[in-house]
C-alpha cells in the first residue's frame, strides 16, 4: 500500500496560527491606541514644565535688594513688576503672595485646554534676611 503525502495543514494547525496571529494584532493595536490617546496628555505636560521653567528663570532676575525704578530694572516700564502679573497692578515681582501670569502662557493652551497659571511666593526668615521660595502652579483640562 503507498502511503500518499498532501501538501498543506491540517484544521487544528490553521485554528492555532490564527488565534496567534489575532493575539498579535490585538497586541499591537492596544499598543498603538494608547501611544495616541496618551500623547496630548503628554503633550500639553510637557509645555506647561517648560512655561513654569522659564517663568522661574525668569523670576532670577527681580532677586534684589534694591527695588527702586532704575533703567536697568526688569519690566516694562523698569518697576520690578513682572509684566505679564495681572494679579497686582504695579508690584514686586517676587512680593509675597500668590501672582496670577495666565497671559504668559500660549494662546493655543489657554484656549484648547483652559490652562491658567500663577505663582506664589513665601517669605521666610533665615540669618535675619529675607528669603523667598516660589511655587509655580499650572492648570489646565485635557478634553
Amino acid at each position: 500500500m503507498k502511503i500518499a503525502f498532501r501538501k498543506g495543514f491540517t484544521l487544528v494547525e490553521v485554528v492555532v496560527a490564527s488565534m496567534v496571529l489575532v493575539m498579535v494584532a490585538v497586541t499591537c493595536a492596544s499598543l498603538l491606541l494608547s501611544t495616541f490617546t496618551s500623547f496630548p496628555k503628554e503633550k500639553i505636560r510637557y509645555q506647561a514644565a517648560q512655561e513654569a521653567a522659564s517663568l522661574k528663570e525668569e523670576l532670577k532676575n527681580y532677586v534684589t535688594e534694591d527695588r527702586s525704578t532704575t533703567a536697568g530694572a526688569p519690566g516694562n516700564p523698569p518697576s520690578w513688576h513682572l509684566p505679564d502679573d495681572s494679579s497686582c497692578a504695579n508690584c514686586w515681582a517676587l512680593a509675597a503672595g500668590t501672582h496670577t501670569v495666565t497671559n504668559r502662557l500660549p494662546l493655543e493652551m489657554r484656549q484648547t485646554y483652559g490652562a491658567t497659571m500663577s505663582y506664589f511666593v513665601k517669605t521666610t526668615l533665615y540669618q535675619g534676611k529675607e528669603m523667598r521660595d516660589v511655587n509655580v502652579s499650572i492648570n489646565y483640562t485635557v478634553p
